[in-house]
Parts: C-alpha cells; sequence; structure tokens
C-alpha cells in the first residue's frame, strides 16, 4: 500500500489517460505525471505551504491537463479562476474583410473559457 499522500493504483488508473505523454515530440521530458499529482495532494492534505519553486511546478503541470481533459469532451473548473469547457462551433461563411470575398469555414471544435467570479473581482479592481 502506498503512502496516506499517494495516488492509489485505482485513481491513478483514471486520471492517467487524461494526460499527455511525458516524451513530448518537442521540448525537454516533462516530469511524470503521477510524481507531480502525488505532491499537490500532498500539499493540500498536509496543509504544508509550498515555495515558489513547487508552486511553479504545479502551475506548470496545469495547462496539459486542462488541455487534455477538454480535449476529451471534458470541463475543468478552478474555483474562483474559471472554467475550460468544450465547445463546437458550427460550419458558416464569413466574409475577408479584405477582398470581401466569402470564406467557407467548416465546423471545428474549439474551447470556452469563463472568467470565475472572484478573478472577475480582482480584474475590476485594477486601474485602467
Amino acid at each position: 500500500m502506498g503512502r496516506p499522500f499517494e495516488l492509489t493504483d485505482e485513481e491513478w488508473e483514471v486520471i492517467a489517460p487524461l494526460l499527455r505523454p511525458t516524451n513530448p515530440q518537442r521540448g525537454g521530458r516533462w516530469r511524470d505525471h503521477r510524481q507531480v499529482l502525488n505532491g499537490i495532494v500532498w500539499r493540500v492534505r498536509t496543509g504544508v505551504p509550498a515555495g515558489h519553486k513547487q508552486v511553479a511546478e504545479i502551475v506548470d503541470a496545469c495547462p496539459a491537463v486542462i488541455q487534455d481533459t477538454v480535449a476529451a469532451g471534458g470541463e475543468v473548473t478552478i474555483r474562483g479562476w474559471g472554467k475550460w469547457e468544450p465547445l463546437k462551433r458550427e460550419a458558416r461563411i464569413a466574409r475577408n474583410p479584405a477582398t470581401q470575398a466569402e470564406v467557407r469555414l467548416p465546423t471545428r471544435r474549439a474551447a470556452k473559457w469563463t472568467m470565475g467570479s472572484d478573478f472577475e473581482e480582482a480584474m475590476t479592481r485594477l486601474p485602467l
């Protein structure tokens, strides 16, 4: 049995297929996803404050998880920050602004982000 702050094998089997491979075609090798997630779980369960380096590693791992989850048709919500969800854009006819020619745009998948209430409130307090 693993340590109490580590993901179980059953939990990992659910999460692992949602993540990108750790050997990307471009760039360097990514840190092992299970190791990063175990670190997040440990921080949450123990309440130990994270240092700048640890926070940076956690934040750096988030985009890949969000992208993979939304691409698979799921939604991701980070309370107070925002929500990402898949969106289907229907085929339509657009107009090229330079030539005024009609352009057919095919149906495509996209992602929608909705700003969280805490984030929105913080943005309204910023000076213009």
